[in-house]
């Protein structure tokens, strides 16, 4: 199988031929954490007999009740590049899977004048989190939408998040994709300590022990980070990362799973 052909099956192949409907809660923070508004919506993918189209369907709940849909054809000859997933409603954007789904949406070069809308994922079996971090066109952080998704049903209220020792020693297997959609994985001998990894990073702490670590502002010339962990049991922390160059060129998709040593 090719580097094409392997990454529309990570994105599309465990997708039943009778679709699947992931249902969605979004809640939008301002920079401080404060909660501004929240949505409901579905968004569906039916693919083909051969899997080589995917209609994907968004119905949104409006705040007056009534519901709204939209319809787009993903189809894998016209779509799936050597970049990326071109979505039809987003061209300038490029979904990225390094297996078992999509793990960003992303801008494959960010531009000063230009907004930029990178959406990460973090996968949990029937149910998933992810973060659309919102750029203003001067590069300044404006806003967060937190999509919490369950399949075939809408997720329960949010739990508190789990405790986790982040001073204790955790196992980490790694799977890094390039801009090419070449894929390599790795799983370092040495645990490391999460307070190694996350310290000194900026984190906008929300719920369902998901955080974001994204920089207020993006600078031309300046390399820079989007990430996104979440804490899903005690022995158990994922995050997934999305770097960007000093040129504004993405440049390596990131996707971590820790496990504390002693489990």
């Amino acid at each position: 199988m090719d580097v094409l052909d392997r990454h529309w099956d990570n994105l599309f192949g465990r997708c039943a031929l009778d679709g699947e409907s992931w249902h969605s809660i979004t809640t939008t923070y301002s920079l401080d954490g404060e909660v501004t508004g929240s949505r409901k919506f579905i968004r569906t993918f039916y693919p083909n007999s051969d899997r080589s189209v995917i209609t994907h369907t968004n119905r949104y709940y409006e705040a007056n009740g009534s519901v709204r849909e939209q319809s787009w054809q993903i189809d894998k000859e016209q779509c799936n590049q050597p970049n990326g997933l071109i979505h039809p409603a987003a061209g300038s954007m490029r979904a990225l899977s390094c297996g078992n789904g999509v793990r960003a949406w992303i801008t494959p070069k960010w531009q000063v004048g230009r907004t930029a809308s990178p959406e990460l994922f973090i996968p949990n079996g029937n149910r998933r989190n992810s973060l659309v971090i919102i750029y203003s066109a001067v590069g300044r952080l404006d806003r967060i939408f937190h999509i919490r998704e369950q399949l075939d049903e809408f997720p329960a209220p949010p739990s508190p998040p789990p405790d986790f020792d982040s001073s204790a020693l955790w196992n980490v297997t790694r799977t890094q994709m390039t801009p090419d959609l070449h894929i390599s994985r790795e799983t370092p001998t040495e645990p490391v300590t999460l307070d190694s990894i996350l310290n000194g990073d900026r984190g906008l702490m929300l719920t369902d022990g998901v955080a974001v670590y994204t920089p207020e502002k993006v600078t031309q010339g300046q390399a820079f980070d989007v990430v996104v962990g979440q804490a899903i049991s005690q022995n158990h922390y994922e995050r997934v990362k999305v770097k960007y160059d000093d040129s504004g060129n993405f440049s390596l998709l990131i996707s971590e799973v820790f496990h504390t040593a002693s489990s």
